[in-house]
């Protein structure tokens, strides 16, 4: 459920001397910023980039595809623990002290249907500003991000090896960003990178990865090719019935239909009209139904391996 994981560690809790000697010997140097007071060198190291200065020691990038290697793979609530060691291994001092500037919590799923399909019914929730794109659908207000995209879509450009491992399937990943003032944004008092790792606050993470979910609008989105152009008839025919389908299909109509105060005669020609149709299967609450369950799948099992005493 962890993916982008940054974070800050002040020089209080650190050897500068130290950590710029395993700069030199184990990473891979990436640029050095020269400052009137002094310089900041950056390296890489597997998928992370660190910072490093006289005043901190920064450190961006994916728990996720440095646990796994690629972040197509979700990373458990019991592997955050053992990623964190590699870091104080690496840098021989302990992180627990280390304040998190940002944290991702993201899941990748993989789909019955093209990614495409399910990303045509999100809209946009109430405070929220949309941007949407050929394979992604943001969401963002002034305390959090939300991101559903076509992670092999994205992942063509960024990952080959990952690509072609799974060019085949269909996988859609939701991300729940905190970018910024994280201790008021997620109502915690304590940031460090230790409390984290606390099974309360991964729970308390995990129920607002799946609110922010349930906060998004779903709503089949009919698109201009679905409709049949042949003739004004066959066109209008197409019209009626794509927006049968987007309304959840005829059995859905004729639901809503009984709990309207409509003549008994108005109504029984609105229910021939409607069975007069063929192949109006339903698309929203299919694709809505799918998404949700796999959703609400992972809420579920991400809860469950945390121990009964800490739930």
């Amino acid at each position: 459920m962890y993916d982008t994981f940054n974070f800050k560690l002040d020089c209080n809790h650190f050897d500068y001397n130290h950590i710029k000697r395993i700069f030199e010997d184990k990473m891979q140097f990436k640029c050095k910023t020269e400052y009137t007071n002094g310089f900041t060198i950056r390296v890489n190291y597997k998928n992370y980039s660190f910072s490093l200065s006289r005043k901190y020691l920064k450190a961006n990038g994916s728990l996720t595809k440095l646990y796994h290697g690629n972040n197509l793979q979700n990373l458990k609530f019991s592997q955050v623990q053992d990623v964190l060691l590699q870091f104080e291994s690496l840098f021989e001092i302990p992180f627990d002290k280390a304040i998190v500037t940002r944290v991702d919590l993201a899941a990748c799923m993989f789909m019955d249907n093209p990614t495409h399909l399910y990303l045509d019914l999100l809209t946009t929730p109430s405070n929220y500003k949309p941007i949407i794109r050929n394979t992604s659908k943001q969401f963002e207000n002034s305390q959090r991000t939300l991101v559903f995209y076509d992670k092999v879509a994205e992942a063509r450009s960024k990952d080959v090896v990952c690509y072609k491992k799974y060019k085949n399937e269909h996988v859609l990943k939701f991300e729940l960003r905190y970018e910024s003032d994280l201790a008021t944004n997620l109502g915690l008092r304590d940031t460090t990178f230790k409390n984290f790792y606390n099974p309360e606050v991964y729970k308390t993470l995990v129920n607002k990865w799946y609110q922010g979910y349930k906060d998004v609008p779903k709503l089949t989105i009919v698109q201009p090719s679905q409709f049949n152009y042949y003739s004004l008839h066959c066109f209008k025919q197409s019209l009626i019935e794509e927006g049968v389908k987007s309304l959840g299909g005829i059995e859905i109509l004729q639901a809503n239909m009984n709990k309207q105060k409509i003549k008994k005669s108005v109504k029984f020609l609105i229910k021939k009209y409607l069975d007069s149709f063929t192949n109006v299967a339903p698309l929203s609450p299919i694709l809505q139904s799918d998404l949700d369950a796999k959703i609400h799948s992972i809420y579920v099992n991400e809860l469950c391996h945390l121990s009964p005493s800490n739930t």
